[in-house]
This record gives C-alpha cells, sequence and structure tokens, in this order.
C-alpha cells in the first residue's frame, strides 16, 4: 500500500472515532435518551411480571412481612405464613389490638391494653413471654433490644427495655414528656430517646442518651421543632429528622451538619447500609431528595404528589401511593406499575416485590 493510500485509511478511521465521540455527546446531553441508555444497562425495563397472587381478607389490624421468601401476614389475631407455592400455615393466635413488629427472624408482639408481650420464631413457636399489666403505646425493636413504650398516670413516658432473652433490663420513666422516638447504640450499650414536652408559651423536642443502667449521659434541645425520627449510623454518628430539617451530630452531640426541608415531609428512609436518607415532601411541593451521610444531596426530583410512602429496594427507591407504585433508579424513573386497588403495604426480597391489596398479595417480579 502507498504512502498516500495508508493517510487516507488513517484519516477515515480518526473520522469514524470523532463520528462516535460526537454521537456520545449527543446522547449524554439528551435527558431522555441518557435515561433510556442508563435503564437498558441497569437492566431495568419498566416491567413487573405477576408471579402469583394470594387471595386474603383483611381486617382493620393487618399487617404484612417477608421473611426467607416466606410471606408473613398479621391478619386480625392470626399470623401466617405463605408461601411461594401458595400454601398456607396459620402459627399464632395473638391477643386483639396487638402491636406487631418482625425483626430478625422473630415475630414480636404486644396487647396494647394490657401489656402482654409475646416472641415467636418464624414456625410460630413461643420463644419468650412477659408481663406488663399496663395499656402500651408503642414497641421498638432494635438487633438485640425491644422497647416497650407507655405512659404514666402524670402523661409522662415510661420505657421498658428487654433483651433478646426476654429479661428486663430497665425501666425508665422520661422527666417531662412523650417519646417520639427511640433508637440503639449497640456498640456502646447505649440508647437515644426523643421526648416532646409542651407547655403554656411553647413546644420543645429533646434529644437524650441514656445507659443501660438509666443513667442519662446528654440531653439536647430543639425549641420549636419536633424530632420526629432519631437513627444511630453505623458510622458512628446520629440522624436526626425534625418537621423543619435533617441534622448530623456525633455520640457526643456534636453537629456536623444540618439541611432545612422545602415542604411538607411525607415520609423518610434512612438506609444506614448505603449511608442515604431519602426524603419524600408533600403538600404543594412534591420532591424526592436523597442524601448522602456527609449532607450532600446526591438527586432531588419533582413527583407526583399521590406517592406518600417510601421503600428502598437496594440501590432503587419505590414509591407508592393509591393504587400506584413507580421505581427510581439514581434519580431517575425507570418503572410504574398500576394495581386492581389500594396499596396497603409493600415488601420486597431478593427477587421480589410483595404487593399488599385489601383482598390479595400480588408477588411481583422485576423482569
Amino acid at each position: 500500500m502507498r504512502e498516500s493510500e495508508r493517510e487516507e485509511v488513517q484519516k477515515k478511521k480518526i473520522g469514524r472515532v470523532i463520528l462516535v465521540f460526537i454521537a456520545l455527546l449527543v446522547i449524554i446531553s439528551n435527558g431522555s435518551i441518557r435515561s433510556k441508555l442508563k435503564e437498558f444497562i441497569s437492566n431495568n425495563n419498566g416491567e413487573l411480571e405477576s408471579k402469583m397472587q394470594i387471595e386474603v381478607n383483611l381486617t382493620q389490624n393487618a399487617d404484612m412481612d417477608i421473611l426467607n421468601d416466606k410471606v408473613v401476614l398479621v391478619n386480625d389475631t392470626t399470623i401466617s405464613t405463605y408461601d411461594l407455592d401458595g400454601d398456607a400455615k396459620n402459627i399464632a393466635q395473638i391477643d386483639n389490638s396487638s402491636i406487631v413488629k418482625i425483626k430478625n427472624e422473630k415475630i414480636y408482639t404486644v396487647n396494647k391494653a394490657n401489656g402482654r408481650i409475646k416472641v415467636f420464631d418464624i414456625d410460630g413457636e413461643l420463644i419468650w413471654e412477659y408481663e406488663l399489666n399496663k395499656s402500651i403505646n408503642n414497641i421498638k425493636v432494635g438487633d438485640s433490644l425491644l422497647t416497650v413504650i407507655s405512659t404514666s398516670e402524670n402523661g409522662n413516658s415510661i420505657l421498658d427495655i428487654f433483651n433478646n432473652s426476654g429479661k428486663h433490663l430497665i425501666k425508665e420513666q422520661a422527666e417531662n414528656g412523650q417519646v417520639v422516638s427511640v433508637d440503639f447504640l449497640n456498640e456502646t450499650n447505649e440508647y437515644l430517646t426523643s421526648i416532646i414536652k409542651v407547655d403554656e408559651s411553647s413546644l420543645i423536642s429533646s434529644l437524650s442518651k441514656h445507659s443501660l443502667s438509666g443513667e442519662m449521659v446528654w440531653e439536647d434541645s430543639f425549641e420549636d421543632e419536633i424530632i420526629q425520627e432519631v437513627v444511630a449510623t453505623n458510622k458512628g454518628t446520629i440522624i436526626l429528622i425534625t418537621d423543619k430539617k435533617i441534622y448530623c451530630i456525633t455520640k457526643n452531640k456534636e453537629l456536623l451538619w444540618n439541611r432545612s426541608i422545602d415542604g411538607d415531609i411525607w415520609d423518610v428512609a434512612v438506609d444506614t447500609e448505603q449511608g442515604k436518607i431519602i426524603v419524600l415532601t408533600g403538600g404543594n411541593k412534591g420532591y424526592l431528595e436523597s442524601i448522602d451521610f456527609d449532607g450532600r444531596t446526591e438527586y432531588r426530583i419533582k413527583v407526583n404528589t399521590e406517592y406518600s410512602k417510601i421503600k428502598i429496594a437496594g440501590k432503587n427507591i419505590l414509591l407508592y401511593g393509591g393504587d400506584k407504585i413507580i421505581g427510581i433508579s439514581s434519580g431517575d424513573q425507570y418503572m410504574e406499575h398500576n394495581f386492581s386497588g389500594d396499596i396497603k403495604d409493600i415488601e420486597l426480597s431478593n427477587k421480589y416485590i410483595y404487593v399488599l391489596l385489601q383482598d390479595k398479595i400480588k408477588i411481583m417480579k422485576r423482569v
């Protein structure tokens, strides 16, 4: 081949590379095309396929969770499990008006009227029980502790804390106010409580840290703000969600950062594994915002205000409300699905999305 022909071939190769580069720039600059490309790369084609459905008839006191690909359904006074073949098994009977939480392959039930605690395994075998003999407001289940929240005669909250074996570790009464949120610092055997106090002139929300002996380690106050949730992260920090702001503090209550929230908070999900705070706002402004544990916004997108609940699905986010569900990945919507009735709850496993409706549980597969 002559030198001039070699030069011509080389020019054509360079020209093709330049054309490909320009095409990629066009794709990247086009939001719609970029979204589709991202969708393709992540193997999300926007479809949910129905694998099966389980017929149910829900009462007011109903809840659902997933353990080892089994559906655990609490319906009135019965706890049942359903496997992926649709086989049902009633595993336990519980008291009327019980609070039920499922965590660490255990089912925690507390009778709201008399404080009877019963803890079952996934097969319905009773692990331990305890009689508190008083009415109950709420419970919080941690990795190794159970906290039962009640109210004293003077209107202040009382915390009864149990370990995994059912040993009653401590009974602690708030000095003045009602407990809103509780979380545990497992590595130091301490717990956090947020309390709301109301007097004639102001509303004060406080955060305090206690040892399991009941000793208060420190306390901090937030005037004219309500701490809605407190979360101890696996990075040794504490995330506070109020009705106005998000705070990140150290275990010694030193402020690391805070962020104002634009709009009314409808739901918040804190993902301690991925280090993210997902905030959904509604009212006149519907936004979904992902914030990392350093206070940086990863993305903020406008969403329809009909969505009121968040469910974290690995690196993706599911929003649902009414009869609709959408999937969000890195700030882009990749999936939308409508059901035949209002969604009561959504749970997830590695393979499936479980959707609880009034008359059925739909088990959906992402394809």
